[in-house]
């Protein structure tokens, strides 16, 4: 999946998450996918999702992402070590250090990027932890 959606004026690292967790759902919801999981390292976002009373600042935008969820058969939003998200911090840093305003992970991304993931479907194909793990996958 791929975006050019971009989020400018966000004011807090929560407002990124949940407007990142909003386009991750419409875009799953889009390609009419059933059964979904999410990660996330951020507490906050957690936080948000369980407690929405405790961000009455963020209320509309929780509402709005608890709605959509509840659209999907079976949803869950899991949180996980940032370590276990390598995968996607590197793309994030990548991105943000070289200002790739564009998506080159569906145009197959760089080599390292390439090698990682190779790495990452060898171990878990092996039947070991991965401490490289996308972070979002989809259950069919």
């Amino acid at each position: 999946m791929h975006s050019r959606r971009a989020f400018p004026c966000l004011s807090s690292s929560l407002d990124a998450e949940l407007n990142a967790l909003l386009w991750s759902v419409e875009s799953l919801a889009s390609h009419h996918l059933d059964n979904v999981i999410f990660e996330s390292s951020s507490l906050d976002l957690r936080r948000a999702l369980l407690q929405p009373h405790h961000f009455p600042q963020h209320q509309v935008l929780i509402s709005l992402i608890l709605q959509r969820l509840n659209g999907f058969q079976a949803w869950s939003v899991d949180f996980v070590k940032t370590l276990r998200n390598l995968t996607v911090l590197l793309i994030a840093n990548s991105v943000t250090s070289d200002n790739r305003h564009q998506s080159y992970v569906a145009s197959g991304g760089p080599f390292w990027l390439h090698n990682l993931l190779q790495k990452e479907a060898l171990t878990k194909s092996l039947g070991f932890y991965s401490s490289v793990a996308a972070a979002m996958r989809v259950v069919s």
